[in-house]
């Protein structure tokens, strides 16, 4: 929207486009916004005048009210001209005549302008070559030199500036109404507005982040990363997941606002809190302050006795992939999880099923690696009648045409077979499918996620899986981190799965302390799958109800006890004593690989297995 200052002079108009709405955002302060917009344009203005105007005379006929402009730096107590229009040198005269200059700075104060403080568009009634007139003053720092700019005019425009200001509190008035935290950036990555919803979720300090870069941001620890770098980077719309040092967890959406060339006008960042939707916490004894549990399958599950449907976590890591879950279960788009065997590819699958739209549909999960070959597209796709010797008489619908409305999961995606991934591709990109030996297709709305521990990618350059289903199945990559490197939540996962299992079997079994420690120094190779079926033997094989270091000797490899660095007594410096336990270590980890197991090294070295553990 283009707000015109019109000026009538003997029906003639003359427009002055003075700022766009958009420029309200992205200025210093009011003031500046204005003076900075309309310097940049005077000199187009001038130029078009005076090619326009071919004489000085003809410009006096209609330019009496019209309005005069001119631009002049300060250095010191000199006064310098910068430009000028001609209507502003016919009501001056001449303007670089020194009594022209005195009388200007006489008016508005040589003082004040130099210390930098006038009031912008301040209004003064002077009198020059007998005519009365306005002299509007605008304030520009640019680059750290003072400039001004000067509006000369018969008449008053305050009416117009007034309209300006109730526009400008206007939209201020609107964000900080809003819920959301708002953050405005300009093309230059300069922070110009944040309005107090973001106050209140970050803490931050306006007059220390206003006029300044948004990498001011991560510097006094707002936040680590910023979304409008992205999206600066890039002109396109930015989602972040955002944690701040508070505790607080917000989605971050970062839109830059284009010009008609396609330029960047301004980054508006909106930041919505999300804390109390993704941390719902629960009692579980004495780490109830510490750590989070959803339970995704409460309303939505058919069988709510399955236990095992629970996320259980409290760590970072798994914080923030509980966020991007949340937010692709809102979108349609296909998805695709990698992760190692065990970390609960499946599970996560199914969580994105219960919170989006199609949790009321099926969820058909289809294990591409345990199905043969030979059949896997039978399964999949269906078959008319009479298709193949052995085939039902009736035909049979597939797995595809069952998920229709809901969610179809291709666990082992790596594992589907070469020749059959060109139909697969067809499916994703049509929608529809045709059953074998059939010759119509069928139109299904179905949603795939797809899974696999393997790299797709590698597999692509090696011509094992097709390049153009990998981009296809490739839209949402989802990545699961293996339990060794989020430990923390798994003092949590022994409490749940010791809970479940105590329930399941009608018993009271536990671990204790000592033995929950032990258990964070091991790999877990087979990630939460193979904890989960540790708790589960134990618990069956073990008479007592305590359960203790040794009882874990069996169940566990001790080639994936985690090692300290082999070379972490020459990195700092360290005791005698210190280095004793380094070597022992390190010694005993050596004895367990070249013998096979804790109770042969024990017996080979003569010391009880319970003290190898303790040392390792």
């Amino acid at each position: 929207m283009l707000i015109l200052l019109l000026l009538v002079a003997s029906g003639f108009v003359v427009a002055l486009p003075i700022l766009f709405i958009a420029d309200l955002f992205i200025t210093k302060n009011k003031h500046r916004r204005i003076a900075m917009l309309v310097h940049n344009i005077l000199c187009v203005i001038i130029q078009l005048s005076r090619n326009f105007v071919s004489s000085q005379e003809k410009y006096r006929s209609f330019a009496r009210e019209g309005c005069g402009y001119l631009s002049f730096s300060v250095n010191e107590k000199d006064l310098k001209i910068v430009c000028i229009n001609n209507y502003a040198e016919y009501l001056l005269g001449n303007a670089d005549n020194l009594s022209i200059k005195n009388i200007i700075c006489e008016t508005i104060n040589n003082s004040t302008i130099n210390d930098g403080n006038v009031s912008a568009f301040k209004d003064f009634k002077i009198s020059i070559n007998e005519t009365t007139m306005y002299f509007y003053l605008l304030s520009i720092l640019e680059e750290n030199k003072k400039k001004y700019l000067c509006l000369l005019t018969t008449s008053k425009i305050n009416m117009v500036l007034s309209d300006i200001e109730v526009i400008e509190q206007q939209l201020n008035d609107i964000l900080n109404t809003s819920y959301d935290g708002i953050v405005v950036t300009d093309r230059n990555l300069i922070t110009t507005k944040i309005n107090t919803a973001y106050q209140k979720f970050s803490g931050a300090d306006p007059s220390k982040l206003i006029n300044k870069h948004a990498n001011e941001f991560i510097k006094q620890g707002i936040v680590e990363d910023l979304a409008v770098i992205k999206s600066h980077k890039t002109k396109q719309r930015v989602f972040m997941i955002q944690p701040y040092p508070n505790n607080k967890v917000a989605l971050v959406t970062t839109t830059p606002l284009l010009d008609e060339n396609g330029d960047v006008i301004i980054f508006v960042s909106n930041v919505r809190d999300m804390t109390t939707l993704y941390k719902m916490q629960e009692d579980l004894k004495t780490m109830s302050d510490k750590f989070t549990v959803i339970n995704n399958s409460t309303n939505n599950r058919k069988n709510k006795n399955d236990h095992y449907s629970r996320i259980v976590y409290r760590s970072d890591t798994m914080v923030k992939l509980m966020l991007l879950i949340q937010q692709i279960s809102k979108v349609d788009s296909n998805v695709i999880i990698y992760g190692e065997s065990g970390v609960g590819k499946g599970l996560f699958a199914r969580t994105i099923h219960e919170l989006s739209d199609r949790h009321s549909g099926p969820f058909i999960k289809v294990n591409c690696g345990a199905i043969p070959e030979n059949l896997i597209e039978s399964e999949l796709f269906g078959y008319e009648p009479g298709s193949f010797t052995g085939a039902q008489k009736g035909g049979k619908s597939g797995l595809i045409q069952a998920a229709h409305k809901g969610i179809l999961f291709l666990d082992e995606i790596g594992e589907f077979p070469f020749a059959l991934q060109v139909k697969i591709l067809e499916f994703l990109q049509d929608g529809e499918f045709t059953k074998i030996g059939g010759t119509k297709s069928t139109k299904v709305d179905v949603r795939v996620i797809a899974a696999t521990n393997k790299d797709l990618y590698q597999m692509v350059q090696q011509n094992k899986f097709r390049k153009d289903l990998y981009y296809r199945l490739n839209v949402v990559p989802i990545t699961i981190t293996p339990l060794r490197e989020h430990k923390e939540d798994i003092p949590l996962l022994i409490e749940h799965y010791s809970r479940v299992t105590n329930e399941k079997y009608n018993m009271s079994k536990f671990f204790s302390n000592a033995t929950i420690n032990s258990l964070l120094n091991y790999t877990w190779p087979g990630n939460i799958r193979e904890l989960q079926h540790l708790i589960e033997a134990l618990f069956i094989s073990i008479f007592k109800n305590e359960i203790t270091i040794e009882d874990t000797y069996q169940f566990l490899e001790p080639s994936h006890i985690a090692a300290d660095s082999e070379t972490e007594t020459s990195k700092r410096d360290i005791s005698f004593k210190e280095a004793m336990h380094i070597y022992e270590k390190k010694f005993l980890k050596e004895a367990i690989a070249k013998y096979g197991s804790v109770k042969k090294a024990s017996e080979i070295l003569k010391i009880h297995p319970a003290t190898i553990w303790r040392k390792i």
